[in-house]
C-alpha cells in the first residue's frame, strides 16, 4: 500500500548531513569530526544519541557553527505569473532554508536593505528555544528595536532543539510580504524514510500588496486572495487557457522510496487542508516535537503551524 508519512506543524529536514542552501552566502567551521547522523533504516538514532533523549537536558556538542548572511530587499517578483512588488530575503519567496544539525551554533547577518520603503525589520526564528539569548529572538520593539533601513543585526543561537520550522520577519506586516524562509535541523525522527524533500510552503497570495489590503480589511475583514502557493510558485488562470500564466510545483518522485516532507503554512488569512490522491499521510512531528507516528489521508494545517511527512511511491 502506497502510504506518505507527515510531520505536524513545523519541521526540519533530519539526514546525516546538512543539505547544501540555496544561496551561496553561507559558510561553515568546524572544531570537531562531523556526527554521522542516521541512515534511512536508523532515524530514530543520531549519533550517540536517540529519539529517547530529552534535549532540553541534553544536547550534542558538535563545535559547528553555520553562518548564513541575509539581505532584506524589496524587488518586483512574480511568484504565479502576475508581476507585483514584494519583500524578500535574498531575492526570493521562500527565502533561503537555514541548515544545521543538533547541537550547532547558527549565525545569521541580516541586512536591512528597504531603503525604498524606509520600512525598519527584525528576523524571529520561529520556535527555537532562545534559552539564555532572548536578545535574539527577533521580536521588534520586545527583544530588540528594528533594524533601519541600510543596517545589519547578527543572531546568534544554538540548535538545542531538531526538527523543522521557519524563520520570518517580525516588523508589521512583512513576512507576508515574502520575509520568511525554512530552518531545518537535522536530528533522529520516529519513523524511517529513504530521502528528505525539505520544506513545503503552503501561502495565500494576492496580486494586491498586504499593506494595501490593510485598511479594507479593518472596515469589512479578511479580504479574499487571489491564489494560492507551493514553495512560492503556482498557476494563474483557468486550465487550458491560453492567458494561464505562471508554472505549477513539480518534485520527481521514484516508486518504492519513501520521502519525508516538511510542511509549512505561512499563510496571511487561510486554513489548508493538505493531501495527496492515492496515497495515505503519516505524520511523525509537530513543530520541534516529535510525535508517535499517525496516518491520515488529509492533514488540516493552520496559520504558523508545521508538519512532517514521509510517503512511500
Amino acid at each position: 500500500m502506497n502510504s506518505l508519512l507527515l510531520a505536524l506543524g513545523l519541521v526540519g529536514l533530519c539526514h546525516g548531513a546538512p543539505q547544501a542552501t540555496t544561496t551561496a552566502s553561507s559558510t561553515t567551521s568546524a572544531s570537531s569530526s562531523a556526527c554521522t547522523g542516521n541512515t534511512a533504516s536508523t532515524r530514530s538514532e543520531w549519533c550517540n544519541y536517540d529519539i529517547s533523549t530529552d534535549y532540553y537536558t541534553e544536547v550534542p556538542d558538535t563545535g559547528v557553527t553555520r553562518e548564513y548572511w541575509f539581505n532584506l530587499e524589496q524587488v518586483t517578483i512574480a511568484p504565479d505569473g502576475y508581476s507585483r512588488v514584494a519583500l524578500t530575503v535574498n531575492g526570493t519567496i521562500p527565502g533561503p532554508t537555514i541548515i544545521a544539525d543538533w547541537g550547532d551554533t547558527v549565525v545569521v547577518h541580516l541586512t536591512n536593505s528597504l531603503t525604498e520603503s524606509h520600512n525598519g525589520t527584525s528576523l524571529h526564528f520561529h520556535g527555537v528555544r532562545q534559552n539564555y539569548t532572548n536578545q535574539m529572538d527577533g521580536v521588534a520593539s520586545i527583544t530588540q528595536c528594528p533594524s533601519a533601513p541600510g543596517e545589519s543585526y547578527t543572531y546568534t543561537w544554538r540548535a538545542t532543539q531538531y526538527g523543522s520550522s521557519w524563520y520570518h520577519s517580525h516588523w508589521a506586516l512583512q513576512a507576508w510580504e515574502g520575509v520568511f524562509g525554512g530552518i531545518l535541523i537535522n536530528g533522529p525522527a520516529t519513523a524511517d524514510y529513504d530521502e528528505d524533500l525539505g520544506h513545503l510552503f503552503l501561502n495565500d497570495w494576492s496580486h494586491q500588496t498586504v499593506d494595501e489590503q490593510w485598511y479594507t480589511a479593518e472596515l469589512r475583514g479578511p479580504v479574499t486572495q487571489d491564489n494560492g502557493l507551493i514553495n512560492g510558485t503556482n498557476v494563474y488562470g483557468d486550465d487550458g487557457s491560453s492567458s494561464q500564466i505562471g508554472s505549477r510545483f513539480n518534485i520527481t518522485v521514484e516508486s518504492g522510496t519513501s520521502y519525508r516532507l516538511r510542511l509549512v503554512n505561512a499563510a496571511l488569512d487561510t486554513h489548508f487542508k493538505f493531501s495527496i490522491d492515492n496515497h495515505t499521510l503519516q505524520v511523525i512531528t509537530n513543530d520541534f516535537v516529535p510525535i508517535t507516528p499517525y496516518n491520515t489521508t488529509v492533514l488540516d494545517i493552520a496559520m504558523g503551524m508545521l508538519r512532517l511527512l514521509c510517503h512511500y511511491t
